[in-house]
């Protein structure tokens, strides 16, 4: 679907959903008590930081089991210190003097009269609870390994593991995951031996006992295998992936099962992209922002085709069932050939094969939505897995909202769905069939008109959807000679709403074939090539004024008003025929330093052009723990859809171009902490802005540079514990036309910091935590408003183009999940916690109704998501 289009939108859109969610607010405010009713109203202290009291040595016999409460007369200063604390009836046995040290290591907020802060004397009741029990011997153990290449270090993911008891009565297997580590709970207690099995890999036994308690970690390391070839996967059950040489200067995989219990992501790992280096936030996570790239300069790729939304409503979960991901690839820059029409960045997001042991199910059932998946073997060569996904936020969004001021008509909604087969009729073809799809729906009617806008009113509605089958066969030839091919296709459609007079419909259908080849020439050299090709069919309809640059022209933006502005009448049936072939080389000269080379020609038929694009990337290991990495490439894209649409665009367009240069160290310390390092450089070119041409909506006068550099630590010193911190600083900067000034881009974010970490206890408690600041995007504040007395409302006169910005975004997430272990599977029970500390952060400004007063619109607020989720 259309980016472009979509935001013509944006000015009516934004408009309403900040009635409706301001109006809850504001029809508060109005009704709450003035805080200046008494200005001498006393206030007690409030107890800020409790400190825990040692309790006395107890010898009684049998202990105590009541509690021991001491009361404790407390002087509190202005400051909040305490500053005398007494016992005015003594209880005995070292209690008081126990709490009197305590409670003078207490702070409290001070009392007050009206506004000033005073001295008080208050009475705090200190209780001593009876002494816990000591816990009961553990009944079950849990045993965690890790497997990791003896010579460089690297986990080794898909070793099957068989775990047996040293007396022969429990024997349990398990894989390692991609991390290279198994774990098994609810053990019993005692000695158990492990043995370790893949293709290529001598059986390792370990040679002692392993005496299993409430964790127990071991480390293998194990000898690469000599004969299997780099980049070709080793069958033994489960797989085991040498990693191919890389193909881009800069891949950040995303591991989805670590991912499931990171905070703030609701259990979904797509989630988790945003923080990455070089990732921007984006307003409601509507859109992907990469290293200063406009949203639309960007692309998510999954399973082979591109899906123009890769989140549902407001941005809280994606539209794929989160377990069965398998991979979730960033490639923010310096990108390979096999992706092309993008010059900004890539996510390619692929799931796996359904499981083939036995029937597995799960369902997650929180607040906001509720999921499920079923998946297992149909026959020897046969497997299946069905999943689905359907909120239910609106069964309560009408209570959310004031009567007076929004009406419900369909609040907001989505779903979505994945269907698929695998046939694996010999070990060298794999065939999968698969239908997914996606809808998210969400209309209000406003009761008034907007203050500023007297065109915006009435029924305000947005949807999307799609549909897609996708068909995929891998091939080998010999060990030396593959393919893949891939080919979807499907119906689409998207729309808005804003008032009686601006509409958009757009349904048609795409498709998408991708194949390539890879081939060994050489130990040294791999040779791949491909095709890329899509075609798009659209019957839109449209109605709205005429379409203007996206970046940097506040007229087209959130601050000016739609009413008094021409409407144009858009209907036509568009074809975009877009295909592409690539090749590209892997050469490995020496030991250690890889070269890839590259191109891509491309052929859009919308404006009849053709791009041609050369890249080059290299890699140099200086040692098995630190590797050098750089590039440099060219890259085009098509304009949007509907800049080229005649009437409302300029069929006449050409396609915008970048340059990316990278160069990066990435480092490896001691197994557990990897750490890189990456400057970038980007100049674009062609860029789609306003034409000074009178009569002519759009040019490609615009040119653009964006620099910085991004840090990323990923550290994992315990097999309980994970951390990850990324910190990206960039500017990202514009020129509409060759006389004017660099700005800023409109989100250009200078810095941008995520700091994240997760905590195992014991074999069922899980916690974790994500801190995230980003810096407040660019606007352009209002200097001066006109009133039109034909309309009677008033247009804004603006300053410098993105000459202010807004507040700085912060937000803390919190998740913790307690999973019980079942007969054949597990419940878990979490709390994911969004915005744990309630920050009213801002997602724009809203204005009165002649520009002279403005305030910001707030994003989300705290979004507790209790659920429960259960597996088999």
């Amino acid at each position: 679907m259309t980016f472009r289009i979509q935001i013509a939108f944006r000015i009516a859109l934004a408009a309403g959903l900040a009635v409706a969610a301001l109006a809850r607010a504001a029809h508060g405010a109005e009704n709450a008590p003035s805080e200046s009713a008494n200005p001498n109203a006393l206030t007690p202290p409030k107890l800020v930081t409790f400190v825990p009291a040692t309790a006395p040595d107890e010898a009684a016999e049998p202990p105590r089991t009541t509690p021991v409460e001491v009361d404790v007369e407390l002087t509190i200063d202005a400051t909040g210190k305490v500053t005398d604390a007494r016992v005015p009836t003594a209880v005995g046995q070292g209690f008081d003097d126990a709490a009197i040290a305590a409670c003078k290591q207490f702070v409290f907020a001070p009392a007050k009269r009206g506004e000033l802060p005073i001295p008080s004397r208050i009475k705090y009741r200190y209780v001593f609870d009876p002494p816990s029990p000591p816990p009961p011997p553990p009944t079950t153990g849990a045993l965690e390994g890790k497997v990791l290449s003896r010579a460089t270090g690297a986990p080794i993911s898909g070793v099957v593991a068989t775990i047996s008891a040293a007396d022969g009565t429990l024997s349990r297997t398990v894989a390692t995951d991609a991390l290279g580590v198994f774990h098994l709970d609810d053990l019993p207690p005692g000695a158990y031996r492990v043995k370790l099995v893949a293709e290529g890999l001598a059986t390792l036994s370990a040679n002692e006992e392993i005496s299993v308690g409430d964790l127990t970690s071991v480390v293998y390391r194990l000898d690469a295998p000599a004969a299997a070839p780099t980049g070709k996967a080793l069958e033994f059950g489960a797989t085991a992936t040498i990693e191919a040489p890389a193909r881009e200067v800069t891949k950040r995989s995303l591991d989805a099962g670590e991912l499931l219990r990171a905070a703030g992501t609701r259990g979904d790992p797509l989630r988790a992209i945003e923080y990455m280096p070089g990732v921007g936030r984006s307003p409601l996570a509507n859109f992907v922002i990469i290293r200063g790239s406009a949203p639309e300069d960007s692309e998510v790729e999954f399973e082979g085709a591109p899906v123009g939304r890769l989140y549902h409503f407001g941005g809280l979960t994606s539209f794929v069932q989160p377990r069965l991901l398998d991979k979730i690839d960033l490639y923010p820059g310096n990108f390979s050939a096999r992706f092309g029409r993008k010059m900004g960045g890539i996510i390619d997001v692929g799931i796996r094969d359904p499981k083939t042991d036995a029937l597995h199910g799960m369902f997650d059932v929180n607040i906001i939505d509720a999921s499920f998946l079923a998946e297992g073997p149909l026959s020897k060569r046969w497997s299946f897995a069905v999943a689905a996904k359907r909120s239910y936020i609106d069964f309560f969004f009408d209570k959310l909202v004031p009567k007076d001021e929004v009406a419900v008509v369909a609040a907001p909604v989505y779903w979505d769905y994945q269907a698929m087969v695998v046939y694996k009729p010999s070990d060298a073809d794999r065939f999968r069939a698969m239908v997914y799809g996606s809808y998210d729906d969400f209309k209000v009617i406003l009761a008034d008109p907007t203050d500023s806008d007297p065109t915006i009113r009435g029924k305000l509605a947005s949807y999307s959807g799609f549909h897609r089958g996708t068909l995929l066969w891998q091939h080998e030839y010999n060990d030396a000679v593959e393919h893949e091919i891939n080919l979807s296709a499907g119906p689409f459609s998207f729309g808005q709403q804003a008032g009686p007079d601006l509409t958009l419909d757009v349904p048609g259908y795409d498709g998408y074939l991708r194949a390539e080849w890879r081939a060994r020439v050489a130990e040294s050299f791999r040779l791949i090539g491909g095709l890329d090709i899509s075609e798009s069919w659209i019957n839109g309809k449209y109605n709205g004024p005429a379409l203007t640059q996206l970046d940097g022209d506040p007229a087209g933006g959130l601050n000016d008003t739609v009413t008094g502005q021409q409407n144009l009448q858009v209907v036509r049936k568009l074809s975009f025929f877009r295909p592409a072939a690539y090749v590209e080389a892997v050469i490995q000269p020496v030991t250690g330093l890889s070269i890839v080379p590259g191109a891509r020609v491309d052929y859009m038929n919308d404006i009849n052009a053709w791009t041609f694009d050369p890249r080059v990337t290299a890699r140099l290991e200086l040692s098995p723990t630190t590797t050098l990495k750089g590039g440099v490439g060219l890259f085009h894209q098509a304009p949007d859809f509907a800049e080229v649409v005649p009437v409302i665009g300029n069929p006449n367009l050409r396609p915008p171009h970048a340059i990316h240069y990278s160069l990066g160290v990435e480092q490896t310390v001691r197994e557990r902490l990897k750490l890189t390092l990456e400057g970038f450089y980007k100049t674009l070119g062609d860029v789609v802005v306003n034409s000074p041409v009178p009569g002519q909506n759009l040019d490609n006068d615009g040119i653009g540079r964006i620099y910085g550099a991004e840090f990323s630590a990923r550290l994992r010193p315990t097999t309980k514990t994970t951390g990850f911190l990324s910190y990206t600083l960039s500017r990202s900067e514009r020129r509409d036309h060759a006389d004017e000034a660099w700005r800023l881009f409109n989100w250009d974010q200078t810095h941008i910091l995520t700091v994240s970490g997760a905590y195992r206890v014991g074999a069922h408690w899980d916690f974790s935590g994500t801190f995230r600041y980003v810096t407040g995007d660019p606007y352009t504040p209002v200097a001066a408003t006109v009133y039109n007395a034909n309309t009677d409302t008033y247009k804004p006169v603006y300053g410098a183009t993105n000459s202010a910005r807004g507040a700085a975004f912060e937000r803390l997430d919190l998740r913790v999940e307690r999973t019980w272990a079942i007969h054949g599977g597990s419940l878990a029970a979490y709390l994911d916690v969004q915005n744990a500390t309630n920050r009213t952060n801002e997602e724009g400004r809203s204005f009165n109704y002649d520009f002279t007063q403005s305030k910001p619109i707030p994003d989300l607020p705290i979004i507790p998501s209790l659920g429960i989720r259960g597996e088999i």
